[in-house]
């Protein structure tokens, strides 16, 4: 069977322990110890998509439904109930096990992407409106004064090879044409002057940021818990289905649910509870296909790994993110110029590429061996050649 169609499976129950969820505030948050009969909107999953949905239903006064409450036996029988289930413990998943960057588009692939697209004018369309996203979480943070380790210092990208650099600028001048900017272009001399002696022929740095990404999470979870989310993590679900006519019968004489018209999905969660609801919103990312089935050969996972020495041995690194052959490596100082390094990538060291590898409670042998190789790159101040940085490493995979 090709991997793009297998079945990804609920999420690892013993994953490899990534640093962003060491101070985890909703860890194993419950809102009470079974599910309500009854939801309105079920939501699965707890990372970007399901947090900021649960955060816009709730709380955002452009889009927050009526009467929201949280679940209890004197729930009101107008109040609208909004649930979400989460695997594991909240932001588990892949935003809690990420890089640590803030990055659109822009020049990069910019002409590969005319093409597939159809013109240039899809392909900057498209590198505007990931820019206007990345405007829209940098707003929200400084808005709501998210303490999330957030710097806009931009993405430094590298080419080690002169061929590579002119395709490089090539996609810079046509996208610039666009009115997509912010970028400045380095030379080999100039990046000498940052990192020492490097193989580098060029680099181009473009507008970018560096962040915490799971503490936002956390804030728009609590946000919305307070104004009536109910929310359940360590709640695996196995399967969404159509209830029957039967079910609907006997849910309708739920209290909640009384006058309740519509389609209702019946979610099943691993330990057999049953939770019915008009609506379900699926974002669970990698994972989506378990309970998706017609989306197999669409949506699939790819496994990313991070290499995190200890802050003792990260320090005076570089404010900036930065983003090694053309993005297939990418790294970032936390809370420069003191905090970690946070280095990922390097699946082109795996047999497969990672492709349709969803089990995170592992790190791959190849890619351990590939990342503890690239420390030693002038760029993390070789690194990798003092065996006391590796005493303390952290690796994790998502």
């Amino acid at each position: 069977m090709h991997p793009f169609d297998l079945d990804p499976g609920l999420p690892s129950k013993n994953p490899t322990r990534s640093a962003w969820l060491d101070e985890n505030p909703l860890k194993n948050y419950v809102h009470s110890k079974t599910l309500p009969k009854f939801s309105d909107i079920v939501i699965i999953g707890s990372g970007f998509s399901g947090s900021s949905t649960a955060y816009h239903l709730c709380c955002d006064p452009r889009t927050k439904l009526d009467n929201i409450a949280h679940f209890s036996e004197n729930t009101k029988q107008n109040s609208k109930l909004v649930t979400l289930l989460e695997a594991r413990e909240a932001c588990g998943g892949a935003t809690g096990r990420n890089g640590g960057h803030l990055i659109p588009s822009n020049y990069r692939d910019f002409i590969d992407d005319s093409r597939v697209f159809g013109s240039e004018e899809q392909a900057a369309a498209i590198r505007l409106f990931e820019q206007i996203g990345a405007n829209e979480v940098s707003d929200f943070i400084n808005k709501n004064k998210i303490d999330c380790e957030f710097r806009s210092e931009g993405n430094l990208q590298l080419y080690t090879n002169k061929e590579d650099f002119e395709d490089a600028l090539k996609n810079l001048e046509a996208v610039r044409s666009w009115g997509i900017g912010g970028q400045q272009v380095y030379t080999a001399q100039d990046l000498q002057k940052i990192f020492g002696k490097t193989n580098n022929v060029g680099g181009i740095k473009i507008p970018g940021s560096q962040v915490f990404p799971a503490k936002i999470v956390w804030f728009l979870l609590n946000k919305a818990i307070e104004s009536g989310l109910n929310l359940y993590t360590n709640t695996p679900v196995e399967n969404v289905k159509m209830a029957t006519t039967d079910e609907i019968m006997q849910i309708k004489q739920h209290k909640p649910l009384s006058g309740a018209s519509g389609p209702v999905w019946r979610i099943t969660t691993s330990s057999g509870e049953k939770i019915y609801a008009s609506k379900v919103v699926h974002a669970t990312n990698a994972y989506a296909s378990h309970i998706l089935e017609d989306y197999r050969s669409h949506i699939f996972p790819v496994r990313a790994q991070v290499l995190s020495p200890a802050a003792e041995y990260s320090r005076n690194l570089w404010p900036f993110g930065l983003s090694l052959r053309h993005g297939l490596e990418y790294a970032i100082q936390r809370d420069y110029p003191n905090g970690r390094l946070v280095f990922g990538g390097r699946r082109t060291s795996s047999p497969t590429l990672e492709v349709g590898t969803a089990d995170d409670s592992v790190v791959s042998p190849e890619l351990c061996k590939a990342l503890r190789e690239d420390i030693k790159k002038a760029e993390f101040g070789h690194m990798g050649n003092n065996p006391e940085s590796l005493y303390n490493v952290r690796e994790w995979t998502g």
